[in-house]
């Protein structure tokens, strides 16, 4: 791999140092606009030595710039001066591993937690034992480790990951109370009520040749909070034993699949920053992060461990899906992370997407494995529409419930929907865990599935249920669903779109309900009213057919969808509902029920209009329930004079 060296002037004695070791020349520039355009037409990898001043604003503009050229680069750590960068240019020009093949993850908060074991070349460790004795007694090359942190200080389950326990002279520690005498900022009440200080580890204890920090501020350039003498990351660098450390230097949303992945892929050849430049691709492939990635490598971006390809195979992307491994061994289908964008990365599987896995045999997984989409497969779309629907159903209930004490002389709480809808959403929360990561291991694919089939079983006999209370809420309590979790939604602002009736422009409003943690989106119109209240999921909902009606005769509507849910629906039920407050007049359609739709379909509701019905005005409804999501609907309507013979 073709390899530069570039410096920026406070950098330049660690440039030459570590280039005079490779047999290179180092290219030193005036300032950062040159050092950006000498990164643009990089032939290959580059060692960057930026010196002690650059700061956050400059490292982001690197590692941005970097990213989007497609160019793998390598730190070297300037930032406790001059002396230290050539002592770590020095060493990183020598750099060898030493460590058995295989990672130790040790992901601090996690759904994964409770599937803890060895998968392969993959020790999952134990988190909720809250002890970090087998993280730091790990003799596997590559460290995986997530946890929250200032650049100081970790969280490591019951002890403090300290790097103060090994600061260098008067390294600033503001901020942090033991600075001024405090107490450690990790102390908990001890039994009688005295703060105890945790176990301190000092971050050369952490084992491993690669270190792969999930954690906020890895790094800590010129100007940062604290100082980087008494960083996570000195530890690590110290001389004799300095190792390679892929960590970030700002904020990162925990992605367990895509950090997995790199840990993996560290670990089977992959030269590290090619690894960066992954996991950056993954986190600009969420729509709700910027544009400033925020993974560097500090060590040698052309470094390879022994064992894996020192070319990557070529750049494979895709939706995550469903593995499954050839054969009916102990590899059985496998869940993996369910992203829309890509790429989620993995060691390569030629001409397929990608994803990662977890190995549950004692050899390492070397075999190739099949992937199936998640939009065809069945199995996988089943367990995703039952688990999503425990919020709704929570949603759901706690509105029954809320009707219930508002208006207790108007609706009660159906005993009915206790037996289904309580017992319901408790078995889905208890299943949660398994699949809330978008994660499984071997065999668990078979428990989801199975519990997926049992829920949609009486998915018909559930949505009969929910639907009567419903229509029974909506016709005799309050036509506005609104009005009863109104009062503990938090709106957000409005989309403006065209109402689907008359054309008008509408507002489509997005709200989240902090009781149950459900999202709705309200579609209103100034001159329809409230037409659709509706699972944010689903976007909106509308009545499509005729906005004229002649008493007595059929008209047919059809329930249309802004957004079909991505996993299909397990069961859609309604019905035509028509109120008129003065005088009072009820009168509803047979009730429609869609059944294991798993491609778009419209529900289609059917209504006579009572031959007494008087012309007029009038607003039809239609109370809808989604997979346990209820749907409001509602409609202008004219109702013209029975024609005469």
């Amino acid at each position: 791999m073709n390899l530069t060296v570039a410096g920026l002037p406070g950098g330049a004695a660690a440039a030459k140092v570590f280039a005079a070791a490779r047999g290179r020349e180092a290219t030193i520039v005036a300032g950062v606009p040159e050092l950006l355009a000498e990164l643009t037409r990089a032939p290959g990898a580059v060692v960057l030595s930026l010196g002690p001043d650059v700061d956050f604003r400059t490292l982001a503009e690197i590692v941005r710039t970097a990213h989007h050229a497609g160019v793998a680069i390598g730190l070297i750590d300037g930032w406790r001066g001059t002396a230290a960068a050539e002592d770590h240019a020095r060493e990183l020009a020598d750099w060898t591993g030493a460590g058995r093949p295989g990672v130790a993850a040790w992901l601090e908060e996690s759904p994964l937690v409770a599937l803890h074991g060895t998968y392969g070349s993959l020790d999952l460790l134990d988190v909720a034992a809250a002890d970090p004795a087998p993280l730091l007694g790990s003799t596997r090359r590559v460290t995986g480790l997530t946890s929250h942190s200032n650049g100081i200080d970790s969280p490591l389950g019951r002890a403090l990951l300290c790097g103060l326990r090994e600061a260098e002279g008067d390294a600033l520690t503001r901020y942090l109370p033991c600075a001024a005498g405090g107490p450690c900022r990790g102390a908990k009440p001890g039994p009688d009520g005295t703060l105890e200080r945790p176990r301190l580890i000092a971050p050369r204890e952490l084992p491993g040749d690669v270190l792969m920090l999930g954690i906020c501020d890895g790094v800590l350039p010129a100007h940062a909070r604290f100082d980087q003498r008494g960083g996570i990351l000195r530890g690590l660098l110290r001389p004799g034993a300095v190792r390679q450390v892929v960590t970030t230097y700002k904020h990162w949303p925990l992605d367990e699949a895509a950090f997995l992945a790199a840990c993996l892929l560290a670990d089977r050849g992959t030269p590290l920053g090619e690894v960066v430049l992954m996991l950056n691709a993954a986190y600009l492939a969420d729509p709700a992060t910027n544009d400033d990635p925020p993974w560097v490598l500090v060590g040698d971006p052309t470094v390879a461990l022994d064992g894996g390809d020192p070319e990557p195979a070529a750049a494979l992307s895709g939706p995550a899906g469903l593995l499954r491994t050839p054969g009916a061994g102990p590899d059985r289908a496998i869940l993996v992370g369910d992203r829309d964008a890509d790429p989620l990365w993995v060691a390569p599987v030629p001409g397929s997407a990608l994803g990662v896995w977890l190995h549950d045999t004692a050899q390492r997984h070397e075999h190739p494995v099949q992937v199936v989409s998640r939009h065809t497969d069945e199995d996988h779309r089943a367990v995703h529409r039952v688990w999503t629907s425990g919020t709704r159903l929570a949603f759901t209930d706690r509105v029954f419930q809320d009707a219930a004490e508002a208006m207790p002389g108007r609706f009660a709480y159906p005993a009915a929907l206790a037996e289904h809808v309580g017992a319901t959403v408790a078995r889905l929360r208890e299943s949660a865990p398994m699949v809330a990561a978008g994660i499984g291991l071997s065999g668990w694919n078979d428990d989801l599935t199975a519990l997926a089939a049992a829920e949609s079983s009486g998915w018909a006999a559930l949505h009969e249920v929910v639907h009567e209370a419903f229509v029974r809420l909506s016709l005799d309590a309050t036509p506005d669903l609104e009005r009863v979790y109104g009062a503990t939604a938090v709106a957000g602002p409005p989309t403006e779109v065209s109402c689907p009736y008359c054309g008008s422009r509408a507002s489509l409003t997005r709200r989240e309900v902090s009781a149950t943690g459900a999202h709705r989106t309200m579609l209103h119109c100034d001159r329809c009213a409230n037409v659709s209240d509706t699972d944010a999921e689903l976007e909106l909902a509308w009545l499509d057919g005729p906005d004229t009606v002649t008493p007595g005769e059929p008209v047919e509507y059809r329930v249309r969808l802004g957004r079909w849910p991505e996993h299909g629906v397990g069961a859609m039920t309604g019905q035509i509902t028509l109120r008129q407050l003065a005088p009072t007049l009820y009168d509803l359609g047979p009730r429609a029920l869609l059944l294991d739709a798993r491609v778009r379909r419209d529900l289609v509701l059917r209504w006579t209009p009572p031959p007494t019905l008087a012309p007029g005005f009038y607003n039809l409804g239609a109370p809808v329930v989604v997979d346990g999501a209820l749907c409001t609907l509602r409609r202008p309507l004219t109702v013209r004079g029975a024609e005469t013979p």
